[in-house]
């Protein structure tokens, strides 16, 4: 029998997990929230965020999405309405861009301000059922941007690109095909392009073998959501040479809490934007920019 995943309200838990890239513990702000706000020596480097390994087996995992979230600890004691607390999140996505323009995409996506521009976001599905994605006409007929292209034109981009994963959320009517109510999934493209297939978990693609191929873990573990593929199926598909993948990593600190000062500091944005080579590491550049404190 399928059981709904645990839902965690401390952001400390959902922090957790072997898919998580990071797990952060550096709070100190001698200098003051807004000086913790501003520096970037305790943020690492947004490609080490680009690659996980799963302990039980040491294979090797690639976001193409993760949405992580750490917040100061607090104790039992304290108003977290009232106290102001240091909080730092990063948002990873992946995009499918025709090789002969990925080069041109990721020198555009890079010399772009992180808090004046964003890559277009995954569709979010609700009512189409979940263990019929993507074939279902649903899929298709009711959610066609899941599987178009973003037009370059709409988002300002040199060259078309599209989302690596949708995301599905269960809707008011019921959905009895899946467990979980909210699941990251590869895009249909993807799904057809790997000849990808539901697994026995929720969350969990395989390939004709049963070996499985895409996973969101937090589905059946509870924690971050985030949709991996193995890395070994990742450059076989782009050895193929037609299409590649482009990846924007983004941090955000920021300072939360308090009745009269929720801007008070501003925050920092610091935006990568990269591609695998043929080695199988990452390689491209990350941008950063301070938002002051709205005037009061």
């Amino acid at each position: 029998m399928l059981e709904r995943a645990p839902q965690e309200d401390d952001p400390s838990e959902r922090a957790h997990g072997w898919w998580v890239p990071h797990q952060h513990s550096e709070w100190q702000h001698v200098g003051g929230l807004g000086e913790w706000v501003q520096q970037q020596g305790d943020l690492p480097d947004p490609r080490k965020m680009l690659d996980v390994t799963s302990p039980g087996d040491q294979s090797r995992w690639i976001p193409l999405r993760g949405t992580f979230g750490w917040e100061e600890p607090t104790s039992a004691a304290d108003d977290t309405h009232y106290m102001q607390r240091c909080r730092l999140a990063l948002h990873v996505q992946a995009y499918v861009v025709r090789s002969e323009h990925l080069e041109a995409v990721r020198r555009w996506c890079a010399a772009q301000e992180p808090t004046r521009w964003s890559m277009p976001e995954p569709v979010n599905v609700h009512e189409a059922f979940h263990r019929e994605f993507p074939w279902a006409f649903a899929w298709g007929h009711e959610y066609p941007s899941c599987d178009e292209w973003v037009a370059a034109l709409d988002q300002e981009l040199p060259h078309p690109v599209f989302p690596a994963t949708a995301q599905f959320s269960l809707g008011v009517s019921g959905d009895c095909s899946g467990a979980a109510t909210r699941i990251a999934v590869p895009s249909p493209w993807l799904c057809r392009r790997l000849a990808l297939r539901h697994g026995g978990a929720d969350g969990a693609f395989t390939d004709a073998g049963g070996a499985t191929v895409v996973v969101d873990p937090s589905v059946t573990k509870g924690g971050s959501q985030a949709v991996l593929i193995r890395a070994d199926q990742l450059r076989a598909f782009l050895a193929r040479g037609d299409r590649g993948i482009l990846w924007e990593a983004r941090w955000l600190k920021q300072v939360i809490g308090g009745w009269n000062d929720l801007d008070a500091y501003g925050s920092m944005d610091v935006c990568g934007i990269y591609t695998m080579d043929e080695s199988g590491g990452f390689s491209g550049s990350a941008k950063s920019e301070h938002t002051p404190p709205s005037a009061s």
